[in-house]
């Protein structure tokens, strides 16, 4: 937990989770299925596994997994293509969940993301050993304005925007990688 009322703590579980996926990329799925797992659970599954999501918490998900699991068998899915899956729609919910703080704080998110999507090395650097520095030099080039919203919020803003530039990042690969797209 963060202080302050935010929500993720950078170092914690789903995140490191999903970056140990990182290397294995997929064979070329079609990227309009990405979303399958999550389309396919109920309104109560979402919600139970998007408050686990947003507490970074490590509770069971067998309905997740399961959805998982039935998109890669009727959709003929490899492994990898399962696990980018995985990753990209715990992601999202992750990014969704932190842009909606981040909005409700009053910061820009679509100019982040818009500098962040035209900085490829930084996406690619999210899954990385090197990610915290790659993040704080972005941070650093971000528009005065920008960083200017964020830091009115101290050190959770700060955070916060790590966190959701991270799970952006990851979908970004994730997509990417599942459609077997380099």
């Amino acid at each position: 937990m963060t202080r302050g009322g935010g929500f993720f703590n950078m170092g914690a579980g789903l995140l490191v989770a999903a970056w140990a996926f990182a290397a294995t990329p997929a064979a070329a799925a079609d990227p309009g299925q990405i979303n399958c797992p999550v389309r396919n659970l109920g309104p109560g599954e979402l919600a139970r596994v998007t408050d686990i999501v947003r507490r970074q918490g490590d509770e069971p998900m067998p309905d997740f997994y399961a959805s998982i699991d039935a998109c890669r068998q009727r959709l003929g899915w490899s492994e990898a293509e399962a696990e980018q899956a995985l990753m990209f729609n715990l992601a999202e919910i992750g990014q969704r969940e932190a842009r909606r703080d981040l909005e409700g704080r009053g910061v820009d998110v679509a100019a982040i993301e818009r500098a962040l999507l035209a900085d490829s090395a930084v996406i690619e650097s999210a899954r990385g050993r090197d990610a915290g520095d790659r993040l704080t030099e972005f941070f650093g080039r971000l528009d005065p304005a920008v960083r200017s919203s964020v830091e009115r919020h101290g050190g959770d803003g700060a955070e916060l925007v790590g966190t959701f530039l991270i799970f952006r990042a990851v979908m970004e690969t994730s997509r990417r990688d599942f459609s077997g797209r380099r």
